[in-house]
This record gives structure tokens, sequence and C-alpha cells, in this order.
């Protein structure tokens, strides 16, 4: 079973986040590498980092 990318970013945002996901994902890059953009606290920066 194949996990789409975008799904593996919001749960990794969610983590963080919680409900603000929808909000704070700003764009989720899936084809020449895998990655995302998130408007983030300092808090919420420095947390993630850390995962």
């Amino acid at each position: 079973i194949s996990i789409p990318v975008s799904s593996v970013h919001i749960s990794i945002l969610q983590k963080i986040v919680g409900s603000r996901t929808s909000k704070s994902l700003l764009r989720s890059y899936t084809r020449s590498f895998s990655g995302f953009v998130a408007r983030l606290t300092e808090d919420e920066k420095n947390q993630i980092a850390r995962e």
C-alpha cells in the first residue's frame, strides 16, 4: 500500500500544529523532491526541527 507523500507531510505537520494544519501548510512538494512549506511559530519551528 502506497501512502501519498502529501499525506505524510500533513501527518508531520499535524503533530506540531494540530488543528491549524490546513492554515499552516502553504505548499507540498512531491515531484522532484519531498518536502513542504509551512507557516510556524518559533516554538513550532524548534519542535519540528527535533522530529
